[in-house]
């Protein structure tokens, strides 16, 4: 969802990276809070298989997210060529599924129906 830019962050002297939202992708006030939301739950994660966020806002009417830079290929970099081999899928898998299970003993968050 949006471009990614790598950025560097003068102040605390690391590289970043920006993600953009599309235009309009936070049109409404209740898409706004959601995303407000969404941001505060993952910047509270902490694990070597979650991206941390650093920060949130809008500039200039641009939503956008800064996060930690990982560098290397995404995943759709990845599947370009085609179909992985199970040995590719295995070693992404098991990052994510530590990263999922590593959270499992607490309940999932619960979001306030409006």
């Amino acid at each position: 969802m949006g471009v990614v830019y790598k950025a560097r962050d003068e102040q605390l002297e690391r590289d970043v990276a920006i993600r953009v939202l599309p235009s309009g992708t936070l049109s409404d006030e209740t898409a706004r809070r959601h995303f407000c939301k969404e941001a505060m739950a993952l910047a509270k994660l902490s694990h070597p298989n979650i991206e941390t966020v650093y920060e949130y806002g809008t500039q200039d009417g641009m939503d956008f997210l800064v996060l930690e830079y990982v560098p290397g290929k995404t995943l759709a970099d990845r599947l370009a060529g085609g179909p992985l081999a199970e040995k590719e899928i295995v070693v992404i898998i098991f990052p994510i599924l530590s990263a999922v299970t590593s959270f499992g003993h607490s309940s999932p968050p619960k979001f306030k129906q409006e």
